[in-house]
């Protein structure tokens, strides 16, 4: 595995597939994250203060985590958290997907660890067939394991260095996701919880799965979501999620 270094979705698309194999390698590890880390300077710094910032290397395809803080609005600096996904073009490295979220007043930007309960192991089975259609099955689990709050499954397909951006823009470990996921927040805060408008985009052995969950809470307030989670596929074959990211693009009202 490698290691850590530290959007609006229309239902109908067609999915994105990546050119075939790029004409030349991606860059050595220190020579691909110096070059990202100077991508993304240039991407925030014309109107922001960068902090932060993770440069997670995937072979030909990148993710860069971090922090930027807005000046010069008008209710004072705004904090946020962003996860940018780069691709290796054979010649130089294309941004292919950006996603913000504000940080709430309070949270910390930094990553939260966090401690992984117990939990019997996980004795389903994988979706097999096309890489396309094992990925719709696991986007389906994924919202199914979030409303019976099973961390069990959760487990079994998070990465080892899985990280994700919450939608008050909170940035947790896995350990710190797992004990999350094993709350039974959808039994006891919310009535329904769709996924709609599910796009997906291969760039080689990573896939961007975005989606948004129209949802209503037991007090019929309803918001949208919107999230995109990344994953890898395997040496073996299975896909596993290495980062997700959340963005509110609703509050409940």
């Amino acid at each position: 595995m490698p290691r850590l270094r530290m959007a609006p979705l229309l239902a109908g698309l067609p999915v994105f597939v990546a050119p075939a194999a790029p004409a030349a390698p991606a860059p050595a590890p220190a020579i691909a994250e110096a070059q990202l880390r100077v991508l993304n300077h240039h991407a925030v710094d014309a109107f922001t203060a960068n902090d932060d910032v993770a440069v997670r290397l995937f072979g030909p395809v990148a993710l860069v985590h971090g922090v930027f803080e807005s000046v010069g609005t008008e209710s004072g600096p705004k904090r946020v958290r962003y996860t940018e996904v780069y691709a290796w073009s054979g010649a130089r490295w294309l941004r292919v997907n950006a996603q913000r979220t504000p940080l709430r007043a309070g949270v910390e930007p930094r990553l939260q660890p966090g401690r992984a309960p117990a939990h019997a192991p996980w004795r389903g089975k994988d979706p097999v067939g096309d890489d396309l259609a094992v990925l719709r099955e696991l986007n389906a689990q994924y919202v199914r394991a979030f409303r019976e709050a099973d961390v069990a499954w959760y487990d079994a397909h998070l990465a080892p260095d899985y990280v994700v951006v919450n939608g008050d823009g909170s940035f947790h470990d896995r350990a710190r996701a797992l004990a999350e996921f094993a709350e039974p927040v959808y039994a006891t805060y919310l009535q329904s919880f769709p996924v709609d408008k599910v796009r997906i985009r291969l760039f080689g052995d990573i896939a961007l799965i975005h989606a948004e969950n129209a949802y209503e809470r037991k007090d019929r307030r309803r918001g949208v979501n919107r999230y995109t989670d990344i994953w890898q596929k395997r040496a073996d074959g299975r896909w596993q999620c290495i980062a997700a990211h959340i963005t509110v693009h609703k509050a409940p009202a």
